[in-house]
């Protein structure tokens, strides 16, 4: 099974099943020279007498396990050997060994061509450069429950094993293996990874450049990125958050970024966004405020799909970008200031939203409609049209919530140097009784570790 010709580097493969490991042999055997072993103790023989480039080994196999033989290699010899550690869906399902956090891994079945890939990887990077080049490759978060809607993947799905470790366990244009991911999901896995530049292919996002951009050029990357490091900056610094989990904030801001950056794809959204932001620090943040607590609300509400939480994001993003066609002097008001006739006024930059997002032809008619009912409550008495709650889009009721809270929240803040949120929560609670939905405010309080009135602690 090996190849005498020395200006290939030597892979030695390891693994108890003949069939298999004769089959990945001559699959490599066009590129290195290969040497093989049936077990950990037949390897331990060749690594001792020859000079071996990378071991590519099966986890388990009977005598001794693949992370034993790295350990003793690591302990006898004096020199490193690059390894990586092959292991079936079901080891890293059961997830009952430590080391799967830590070693180089690639699940069963694998592609040839991905084998060689990370092959070459492990060959030609030190340790040290390939943890630098994986952190370059960013994830991010999906639920499994939306991941097993698809019959066809468009993109590859990983499993996170540690903070730098992501092996892959599904592949691009095929069947997504339904066996494996349920046996994630049955040892408590909820969630896999996919690269974010892959995420408007997951929320379904499709942008019709012909009708949205016109003949206009897309944005520059450098531009694009630019701007969403300015919003991301906002969303990490001045939308409240005391008292919330700091990493799900965190997974929740990065949520929000990648979803604005998704929609970020041409200088007629940039436009409006730059817009959005000379419209005054208030006007920015709290738009970014009710994109994010609208998002934190749904997850808390047991809301898993990615498209979901997408829909809220956007909406909450833009359902004040109307304001830009209203006097500045009425929007920087504080309303309980404004004369009858101006409020009115205000009050229009609901429908004013819903016009400029139609006329760009790529943003979900579901957010329009979140956006044109964000100021309507669940008894009939919001605006602008005096919607109840069955005449409402299902999720309307989650960001009237959050602009609710966030209305409230600025409001404390204006009046004291700490924000006290269980009374925001009970003010909300009576003072909008049955005109804000109560498992959303259940929600805010479970976010916030905040525990009903009257409820046992």
């Amino acid at each position: 099974m090996s190849k005498d010709n020395v200006s290939q580097k030597v892979i030695l493969v390891v693994d108890d099943d003949e069939i298999f490991r004769e089959t990945l042999c001559s699959g490599l055997e066009a590129a290195y020279t290969v040497m093989s072993a049936a077990n950990g103790k037949e390897a331990m023989a060749i690594v001792n007498r020859a000079k071996v480039d990378l071991i590519l080994t099966d986890a388990r196999m009977p005598g001794m396990s693949g992370y034993e033989l790295i350990e003793w290699i690591n302990l006898h010899l004096n020199r490193a050997i690059p390894y990586i550690v092959m292991t079936g869906y079901l080891s890293l399902a059961e997830n009952t060994d430590e080391k799967l956090h830590t070693y180089k891994t690639v699940t069963k079945p694998f592609k040839l061509a991905d084998m060689k890939r990370v092959i070459e990887s492990r060959l030609n990077q030190s340790e040290e450069e390939e943890n630098e080049d994986i952190s370059e490759i960013r994830f991010c978060q999906v639920p499994i429950s939306d991941i097993v809607l698809r019959p066809v993947l468009d993109f590859d799905i990983y499993l996170q094993l540690s903070e730098q470790n992501f092996v892959k366990v599904a592949y691009k244009d095929e069947e997504l293996p339904l066996a494996q991911i349920k046996k994630f999901k049955q040892k408590g896995v909820n969630h896999l990874y996919i690269r974010k530049e892959d995420f408007s292919k997951f929320v379904q996002f499709t942008f019709d450049l012909a009708k949205s951009v016109s003949s206009h050029p897309s944005i520059s990357p450098a531009k694009k990125i630019a701007f969403l490091d300015h919003a991301h900056k906002v969303i990490m610094g001045n939308i409240f958050k005391e008292g919330l989990d700091q990493q799900s904030y965190e997974a929740t801001a990065d949520f929000v970024s990648l979803s604005v950056g998704t929609v970020l794809e041409s200088h007629e959204v940039l436009d409006l966004l730059e817009v959005l932001k000379d419209l005054g620090q208030n006007v920015y943040t709290d738009s970014y405020a009710a994109a994010l607590y609208s998002v934190m609300i749904a997850r808390e509400m047991n809301y898993e799909s990615a498209l979901t939480a997408f829909k809220l994001c956007i909406a909450g993003v833009f359902q004040d970008i109307g304001k830009k066609e209203i006097d500045s002097e009425i929007v920087e008001k504080n309303e309980t200031d404004l004369t009858k006739k101006q409020q009115q006024v205000l009050e229009s930059h609901v429908v004013r939203s819903q016009k400029i997002l139609e006329s760009l032809k790529c943003i979900h008619s579901d957010i329009i409609r979140l956006i044109q009912e964000h100021h309507e409550d669940l008894e009939g008495k919001g605006y602008p049209f005096g919607k109840k709650r069955p005449e409402q889009h299902p999720l309307s009721r989650i960001l009237q919530c959050s602009n609710v809270f966030i209305e409230r929240i600025n409001l404390k803040k204006n009046e004291e140097a700490k924000v006290d949120v269980a009374a925001v929560l009970s003010d909300m609670e009576k003072s909008y009784k049955n005109r804000i939905d109560a498992e959303c405010i259940k929600a805010l309080r479970s976010l916030f570790k905040i525990p009903a009135v009257g409820a046992e602690v």
